[in-house]
Order: C-alpha cells, then sequence, then structure tokens
C-alpha cells in the first residue's frame, strides 16, 4: 500500500530568495515564458495579487508558509487517522460497512479520501462526498446491495463490506465468432477465451463446431443449466452464486441461434449439452491477481545464499537457484531480468519448457554457459 507523496523544499522561500541565491552561486535558469501568462490564476496571483499583499504586509509570505505548514500537517494527521482505521475495520479490498457507520462522519469522509488516493483514482469534489457518503449510509442501514458513483469510482456495498472498485470501461458488445482452437482476447485485462475438447459432459460438438456469439449481458437472458430443475435468469444465478456485481457485466455469454448456451466457463445450458463436448476455456479470468516476486541473486541485494568468490566460476549456481524458485510457481509464468538475469531468465525458461514461461529481457548480456 503506498501513496506517491509530493516533496516541495523551496515552499518556505521567496522567489527573491531563491533568485538572490541562484545569483551568488552563479547558476542558471530557464525562465518559462507562460508564467507571465496572467489568463492563467496561479500567474494572476503571483503577478498582480501577491505583490499589492507584499507592499501592504511585507512578512505576508511567512505567514503563507506557516497555514502550509500547518495545512500539511493536518493532512498527515488525516492520512495517520485514516490508516488507523483502514487497519480496524478492513484492508485493501475492502471495508466492514457495519463498522465503517460507527465512525464519525468526517473520519468516514477521510476513509473513502485515503482509499481513493491509494488506489490511485480522482478524489470527487466535497459536495460529491458529503451526498455520496449520505446515500452509502442509506443503502448500509438498509441492508442493501447498491453502489454509488464518483468521478472515477463505483463504491459497492455487498453483503456488509463496501468494495471502491475502480469505474470500468463498458465492454463491447459487438458479437465475436468463437470457433474450435481459436482464441479471443478479451479487453480491459478480462483474459482469454477458447473452445477445449473433453471427455466430460460438455457444448455439443455439432453447436460448438458451427460456431458460437460470444456477447456480454443486457439484462433478461435465461438459461437451464446442467443439473438444474428450472430455467434461471443470469440475475438470479448471479446472485446465487455470489459473483460480484461489478463483474456480472463483464462475464462472456455464448449463443446459438439467439439462445445462451454458456455463461462463461460457469454454466452450460442443458440443451446443448452432451458427452465428449467442449468447455470453455478462460485464462486468467476476474482479473485474478498477479504475484510479483524480485529476487537478490547470490552474492547481491539481501540474499543469505552462500555466495563465496572461489565457488562462482559460472552462472549454474545462478541458474540452479532460478529453477528451484520456478519449480515451486503454479500458473502462468513471466521472467524478466537484466544484463545477467536476463539470460538466467532465458536459460530457467529453456530448461523448464513444459512451463511455457513467457519471457522480458533488458539488454541481456549475449553469453552461453
Amino acid at each position: 500500500m503506498c501513496i506517491r507523496d509530493s516533496l516541495r523544499p523551496f515552499l518556505r522561500y521567496s522567489k527573491a530568495e531563491l533568485v538572490n541565491y541562484a545569483k551568488i552561486k552563479k547558476l542558471e535558469w530557464i525562465e518559462d515564458f507562460s508564467n507571465k501568462d496572467n489568463s492563467f490564476d496561479r500567474n494572476f496571483l503571483r503577478n498582480k495579487i501577491i505583490p499589492q499583499l507584499e507592499k501592504r504586509w511585507p512578512s505576508i509570505n511567512k505567514r503563507f508558509s506557516k497555514v502550509t505548514s500547518l495545512a500539511l500537517e493536518a493532512s498527515e494527521r488525516s492520512e495517520d487517522i485514516a490508516k488507523i482505521d483502514l487497519f480496524n475495520i478492513g484492508n485493501e479490498k475492502y471495508i466492514d460497512s457495519e463498522q465503517f457507520i460507527k465512525l464519525s462522519d468526517n473520519r468516514q469522509r477521510n476513509l473513502i479520501r485515503f482509499i481513493l488516493r491509494m488506489k490511485n483514482l480522482k478524489n470527487p469534489s466535497y459536495k460529491q462526498l458529503i451526498d455520496g457518503i449520505k446515500v452509502l449510509r442509506f443503502i448500509i442501514k438498509r441492508e442493501e446491495n447498491k453502489f454509488i458513483k464518483f468521478p472515477d469510482a463505483d463504491i459497492y456495498h455487498y453483503r456488509k463490506k463496501i468494495y471502491i472498485i475502480p469505474q470500468l470501461p463498458r465492454q463491447n458488445n459487438e458479437l465475436l465468432n468463437l470457433f474450435p482452437n481459436k482464441t479471443i482476447d478479451l479487453d480491459y485485462g478480462m483474459g482469454s477465451i477458447s473452445l477445449n475438447k473433453s471427455k466430460d459432459i460438455g457444448i455439443d460438438p455439432r453447436i460448438a463446431e458451427n460456431g458460437l456469439k460470444l456477447s456480454f449481458r443486457v439484462g433478461g437472458e435465461i438459461i437451464k443449466p446442467i443439473g438444474k430443475k428450472h430455467h434461471y435468469k443470469l440475475k438470479k444465478l448471479f446472485q446465487e452464486y455470489k459473483i460480484y456485481p461489478w463483474m456480472r457485466n463483464r462475464i462472456p455469454l455464448f449463443f446459438y441461434e439467439n439462445e445462451v448456451v454458456s455463461v462463461g466457463n460457469l454454466w452450460i445450458a442443458e440443451k446443448f449439452s452432451k458427452s465428449n463436448g467442449y468447455k470453455i476455456n478462460w485464462e486468467k479470468k476476474f482479473n485474478s491477481e498477479i504475484n510479483i516476486y524480485a529476487l537478490d541473486q547470490r552474492g547481491h541485494g539481501l540474499s543469505k545464499a552462500e555466495a563465496v568468490p572461489e565457488n562462482l566460476t559460472s552462472w549454474a549456481p545462478f541458474l540452479e537457484d532460478g529453477l528451484e524458485f520456478v519449480d515451486s510457481l503454479s500458473g502462468p509464468i513471466i521472467c524478466s531480468g537484466h544484463s545477467m538475469g536476463a539470460v538466467i531468465a532465458a536459460k530457467v525458461a529453456s530448461k523448464r519448457k513444459s512451463k511455457q514461461i513467457r519471457l522480458f529481457m533488458i539488454e541481456p548480456v549475449l553469453f552461453v554457459f
């Protein structure tokens, strides 16, 4: 969890002091010509208003500096309180809504602002924040699963938890055709879709081989899944299986002659099912988590592995370390490295072809070992 800070070391100094220092030290600088354009509010203040204030109150710059310092101190204090509240009633993924409404109004707003900054999302205006949290409290008290919209985020109340989700662009609902042995890449990090032959019950091969239309939910779709006695609206199935609301319109649907054949890789319609059929293979669905590991090589960084120079006569020990680590992983793997690290990554990939490791190499050293 990280919020990027802005460092402004010259804020306490006036322009005159900085110019005087630069002249004494014989420093050269470039004047931005746009600084003289008073059509910008900041320039109008600097060039017109502040000089008049300085004539009337010569120490006004120091007063401004003091106010700025106090404001920064208050901001840091608010951030500390938000971190404490987040630790006590939630985490980076969600907040406990029952505990949230026990906070004061100010701390509720402070916590929401903090999480938006943490996720690099745009802060709403003060009025939007006041009105939005008022609606959120109403939703929580009524125990409703609903959401409110902010400029850059949607805030969901779902099953007594609050989720702050970046607004996702609407999926392109243009119909695409999916055939066996063909892969379709979905937009916005939603992974890829393909049809794979199976020995189990799956989609009737005659249907699959004619091609399935891929689209997304618009509302009102129904399906009778394998093993169910009745037809269900997708909304009911999503609720029953506790699919997050913000993901429901992003699950790909597959149609044959305007009837739902499959809902992602979750359900297949009984009408279109058959033994030795096709299954939907959905790679990296729901924008699954990516774990990032940065390894210190022997003799580098914080590595505690043995690194006696006389014993490191080749890069083989580094390769063995890489292979041992990769063997402990499952799922898709991307290896990246710079210089020697790039060569080690390439060698690991060549030694573990069954893992189908993808490579991203930066300035690899052309060296064979």
